[in-house]
């Protein structure tokens, strides 16, 4: 089974996914409303605070996956960070915190 966690402005949504024969089955989906969007400032950098509601978020759905077999997880962000003034400093809070490779 295979995992995507879509970091958005508003919800973080987990979806796990088994393929076999090269058929993609939709197994399980998890959202989770962080509202990140609320947390970027007049500079247009997200707070601490908003990256440690990420960060609880994404260690959420890692214990959702440790009961899961998943061959791989993929983590990515969408305009959320794409779009901060900060964002390697949050992505890569986020990474050392959670263990997850956020693209």
């Amino acid at each position: 089974m295979y995992a995507v966690i879509d970091v958005g402005s508003n919800t973080i949504r987990l979806s796990v996914y088994k393929v076999e024969k090269g058929i993609i089955k939709p197994m399980f989906n998890h959202k989770n409303v962080a509202g990140l969007a609320g947390y970027v400032d007049e500079y247009g950098n997200i707070s601490p605070e908003g990256i440690s509601k990420a960060v609880s978020v994404l260690n959420g759905m890692s214990r959702i996956l440790s009961s899961v077999e998943v061959k791989e997880v993929y983590v990515f962000a969408t305009a959320s960070l794409r779009n901060i003034g900060n964002t390697e400093e949050a992505r890569d809070k986020i990474n050392e915190q959670t263990g997850f490779d956020l693209q």
